[in-house]
């Protein structure tokens, strides 16, 4: 199932909003309020020489953005993001974010893999620079792709870990460190891939319910 994610009209003065499953593939919508347009478009121009990057179906009838001067097929694929899952006595750790548009909201330490970066030293890496911990991964244990941004697709993989070294203290990007229960999370998450980590996790605890 996609995330949906919530559009706001542009006009101030206009309540409407339009929900979109998924990446959408076009560059505006219109608000059912007022009819207005919603800009969905980011990338205009391409990177290689510069030209208008135009819509044009591919061969499988795929939406795509094309260059109308050299015709490069600029592809919008999703960012991998990594993140590792700490439990200790029935407790995730979690972080306080302290940048970008979620800035004091919490989420399981994370972050992206770079070029030429092996997908599981990037877990590590980002967890050992949130946490100040060194983790060794056990098992992927949940992917899930988000488009709550709609021009940056993200695919998420969640692996489990456990301390092989380190101290734990909070790093440059974040505020603060902490333990929660997994029957009680902060209600403040940052993605909802993490709260369905949490109930995945939950869930599958000996005696576990549906219900709890």
């Amino acid at each position: 199932l996609h995330q949906v994610t919530v559009v706001a009209c542009p006009d101030p003065k206009c309540d409407g909003t339009v929900e979109l499953r998924g990446a959408p593939l076009v560059e505006q919508v219109a608000c059912p309020a007022c009819e207005r347009p919603i800009p969905l478009a980011v990338y205009r121009y391409c990177p290689c020489c510069g030209g208008e990057l135009v819509r044009q179906l591919d061969y499988e009838g795929r939406n795509r953005l094309v260059c109308s001067a050299c015709a490069f097929l600029f592809e919008l694929n999703p960012i991998l993001g990594v993140a590792v899952v700490l439990i200790e006595n029935e407790r995730v750790l979690l972080a306080r974010r302290r940048y970008t548009d979620t800035a004091g909201m919490w989420c399981i330490p994370c972050g992206k893999l770079e070029p030429g970066e092996d997908v599981h030293e990037a877990a590590r890496r980002e967890f050992r620079e949130e946490t100040g911990l060194e983790v060794e991964l056990i098992d992927p244990i949940f992917v899930d792709s988000s488009f709550r941004k709609p021009h940056r697709p993200v695919l998420g993989v969640w692996f489990s870990g456990r301390v092989v070294g380190g101290e734990l203290a909070a790093g440059d990007e974040v505020q603060e460190l902490a333990y929660f229960p997994l029957d009680a999370p902060p209600a403040d998450l940052a993605f909802e891939g993490d709260r369905m980590v949490i109930d995945k996790l939950r869930q599958g605890r000996p005696g576990a319910t549906e219900e709890e």
